[in-house]
């Protein structure tokens, strides 16, 4: 199965539309497929839609049902995925990435893996572009200690006077 469907139907119809479409089988008496059909969005949607919205009424509140798709069963709030991106943009900085599979332990409370599945990994990825998770590669002792503060400021001074164009190589 692939990881990025194309969607066949049309996701989402707005509150409005299915608040006037109800009203319509309210006050007018029409069927539901009929006003379904006037308004061009499902029926099963527009029944259930009425249904909950009946329901409600008849419990005496006049609050409107909730409809629709929306983010449920989240891992992480955005809070939290915001931190741990960066998290991750500063470990990766201080030449300690963490490898996907480090990744997907960090919260160990998911299920008997003790890790999130492949799939919440593929998600996060999307949903945070800017990020690259990759096995690290070790580093040396020797290039470590290469990167002092004044081993860069020197760089930086001397790429500054000397310019390296595509032309003198």
């Amino acid at each position: 199965m692939p990881r990025v469907r194309k969607r066949v139907t049309n996701r989402g119809v707005p509150l409005e539309i299915l608040e006037q479409a109800s009203n319509v089988i309210r006050n007018e008496g029409r069927t539901v497929k009929a006003v379904a059909k006037d308004f061009s969005i499902c029926h099963t949607t527009l029944f259930r839609f009425h249904k909950k919205r009946e329901k409600l009424a008849s419990e005496g509140s006049d609050k409107l049902p909730r409809a629709g798709y929306w983010t449920i069963r989240r891992v992480f709030s955005e809070d939290q995925e915001r931190s741990l991106k960066q998290y991750l943009q500063r470990a990766a900085d201080l030449d300690y990435g963490l490898s996907p599979k480090e990744v997907r332990e960090i919260n160990r409370n998911w299920n008997e893996a003790c890790m999130a599945g492949v799939d919440w990994f593929n998600g996060f990825l999307k949903r945070h572009p800017t990020l690259s998770i990759r096995c690290p590669q070790a580093t040396s002792l020797s290039r470590y200690s290469h990167w002092t503060g004044l081993d860069l400021t020197w760089q930086h001074h001397f790429h500054c006077y000397v310019p390296f164009n595509p032309s003198t190589i």
